[in-house]
């Protein structure tokens, strides 16, 4: 369900990364951070696996990681907008 729900909502358009967080050490976590390496090959899909044992975590991974889900939205919603906006002089030029 982890990795298989990930990929699928990949396909879908739905997300733009996939952040798997786990105790340290927890063999479900390190499973899944293993098929989302592949699912990253395969699928081209970002993931990032964060193992916490308690203890405060440096924040830059995550950080970077955000900017770059944020940045595939911001050009994948602007290609969205200009193929609508494309659509719609077709649709202006053809009346």
């Amino acid at each position: 369900l982890t990795v298989g729900e990930a990929v699928a909502e990949w396909r879908r358009g739905h997300i733009d990364g996939v952040v798997c967080v786990g105790p340290l050490e927890c063999m479900p976590n390190k499973v899944a951070e293993a098929q989302l390496f592949h699912a990253a090959e395969r699928e081209r899909l970002p993931s990032l696996t964060i193992s916490l044992n308690g203890d405060p975590m440096e924040t830059e991974a995550l950080e970077n990681f955000v900017f770059e889900a944020r940045s595939r939205f911001q050009r994948r919603a602007s290609g969205v907008e200009a193929a609508l906006a494309g659509a719609a002089l077709d649709d202006a030029l053809a009346a």
